[in-house]
């Protein structure tokens, strides 16, 4: 995953981290289940579509592997049993840009069945068998996870004991980016991981905007080739391609060139770079009858 850092990846994987929270709007998500509903999907294969999608684009890749945890408690046996069955699973698939995006969601819908299917093979053991070429900066098969946690957390009571859950601030990034939700009571909550050796707060709060987008622009067509969908909002795409393009400068239309670098270089005396080009300017106009150069106004802005 060639994903836009701020910083070089270190020869050795860092697990220093950040989280950013954020949300949806209630409509963005009441959206969001309706898309699953028509589509006869689960909310977890539309969450994934959507982070692929803004993986995709962030990129510029069309064949995206992330990972995702399971509860490994495919069996009615295993539930009331103590112990950790969690298993990692990868979920490889291509949002290329000619499919629609209910073609995708659909082929996504096939290979997480799939996956899940195949949820007890061990990920210590595919990484294994495939044989991967191990690099120390990264994590093997995959850089990316996304997490849904969508069991419902219970206060527990005993006696005069009081369990309850208590919000926990972690300072490691266990990959390059971890997209988590917390689905409860109808709400969703969204937080983002980070690898702050390689992003900088600002840029992934960027990024978490471009996710919003993608989610607005899916619930809103979700028809649309995936081509269409775009990172930027309209703001943001007028800010890029008329505010920072704003060049327009005024200038001394009456002088030749020369004249120009005559005066700057009095402004900067002893930028050697200026003086030799004041020279070759000299030489040349010896050449050339300074009545018959062109004034700046001639040429096209």
């Amino acid at each position: 995953m060639n994903l836009p850092v701020d910083f070089p990846r270190p020869a050795v994987q860092s697990f220093a981290g950040k989280t950013i929270p954020f949300t949806l709007g209630e409509k963005e998500i009441v959206a969001l289940q309706e898309v699953a509903r028509q589509e006869k999907v689960t909310l977890f294969m539309v969450l994934v579509s959507l982070f692929k999608i803004w993986l995709s684009k962030l990129s510029g890749q069309e064949d995206i592997v992330i990972g995702t945890p399971a509860a490994g408690r495919s069996h009615p046996e295993l539930e009331n049993i103590i112990g950790m069955f969690v298993n990692t699973l990868v979920i490889r698939s291509n949002p290329e840009g000619k499919k629609l995006y209910r073609e995708y969601l659909n082929e996504l819908k096939q290979k997480t069945l799939a996956v899940f299917e195949n949820q007890e093979y061990q990920f210590e053991d595919l990484v294994e068998v495939l044989l991967i070429p191990r690099d120390a900066g990264r994590n093997p098969l995959f850089d990316v996870m996304f997490v849904l946690q969508n069991t419902e957390t219970r206060e527990v009571k005993s006696g005069g004991l009081k369990i309850n859950s208590q919000e926990y601030v972690s300072d490691i990034s266990k990959f390059d980016l971890t997209l988590s939700v917390e689905e409860s009571s109808g709400k969703m909550d969204f937080e983002i991981e980070y690898c702050t050796a390689l992003f900088k707060e600002e840029t992934i709060k960027r990024f978490i905007s471009y996710f919003k987008n993608i989610a607005a622009a899916v619930t809103s067509a979700p028809g649309a080739k995936l081509s269409v969908i775009e990172l930027l909002s309209e703001a943001e795409k007028r800010e890029i391609l008329y505010e920072f393009n704003d060049t327009f400068r005024e200038f001394p239309g009456e002088k030749i060139l020369p004249q120009l670098f005559e005066e700057q270089v009095e402004k900067t005396p002893g930028n050697s770079t200026l003086e030799r080009a004041r020279i070759n300017l000299l030489l040349i106009g010896r050449m050339v009858n300074p009545s018959t150069m062109p004034l700046l106004s001639d040429h096209p802005r």
